[in-house]
């Protein structure tokens, strides 16, 4: 919600700069920024486990008697959108994260976390578990997920981030193959390309933070994290592209069309994307 209030009143010219990235859930703030800019905790005010800590008598600021009002006016406005006779709406969580990724700078972080993702994650058990049986997809659910991939290859941000572009297109093309051959695969490789994608998100769309923090991200990212993703997908698409070619040998002329497939299919995308610029 802090970073609605924060969102909300930079519309009014206010800005209370609040650190934040776009991360796995929406927005995040940077803890160690908060604290070089408060002096406090961010713990302090967003306990993990708890009741929030009472404030009896807020510090005087100097802030404008006409400024705080705008502030109140704005912080009671977002709160009365999650509450009903001063309670908490059931579904305020849902509430309170549509709100959040309507901002969201990508159409790609839409389509992806609140459409493909989301869809995905109400087949999982109850325990959490990914695992599921090769029959749990019907054809009007693997549809659906179809067109999800299809609507990330339109949307995905490549002059944002071009960087891990051609592993989206491995990675999409890795979903499809455990369309054909393993559904008990797919929320794990979604889930796990989403985490990689969104470790490049915070680097590109962040405000606010203090430059040696997102510096300290990007070192871990392309040092760590990106490759270590990269040798995953690799792996698993090696074993999925096995069983795919046991079960369905081809010649030499089938592989030269399938390539030309391939070539014709990023062709379309790049001019897709090129319309779009225009």
């Amino acid at each position: 919600m802090l970073f609605l209030v924060y969102s909300e009143l930079k519309k009014v010219d206010i800005d209370i700069k609040l650190p934040y990235s776009w991360y796995f859930y929406g927005d995040l703030p940077d803890a160690q920024t908060f604290e070089y800019m408060t002096g406090g905790s961010l713990g302090y005010y967003t306990p993990g486990q708890g009741m929030l800590p009472r404030i009896d008598q807020l510090p005087d600021l100097g802030i404008e008697e006409q400024t705080r009002k705008k502030i109140d006016d704005v912080v009671k406005n977002e709160y009365s959108k999650i509450t009903s006779d001063g309670r908490f709406r059931k579904n305020y969580g849902d509430i309170l994260l549509k709100s959040t990724y309507d901002e969201a700078p990508l159409e790609f972080q839409r389509v992806f976390n609140r459409g493909l993702l989301q869809y995905v994650q109400k087949f999982k058990t109850e325990e959490g578990q990914s695992t599921l049986s090769v029959l749990s997809f019907d054809f009007t659910e693997l549809n659906k997920i179809g067109r999800f991939l299809d609507e990330l290859m339109v949307v995905y941000p490549e002059d944002e981030m071009p960087e891990i572009y051609d592993l989206f297109l491995r990675w999409e093309d890795t979903v499809r193959l455990t369309i054909l051959e393993d559904h008990s695969k797919m929320i794990d490789v979604i889930e796990k390309f989403w985490k990689t994608f969104c470790g490049l998100l915070r680097i590109k769309k962040n405000e606010n933070v203090l430059p040696h923090v997102v510096e300290q991200w990007e070192k871990e990212y392309f040092m760590t994290t990106l490759p270590e993703y990269e040798i995953e997908l690799k792996n698993v698409r090696k074993l999925l592209l096995h069983r795919h070619l046991e079960a369905n040998p081809i010649g030499k002329n089938t592989r030269d069309n399938v390539d030309n497939l391939m070539k014709l299919a990023r062709e379309l995308t790049l001019d897709i994307h090129e319309a779009k610029g225009a």
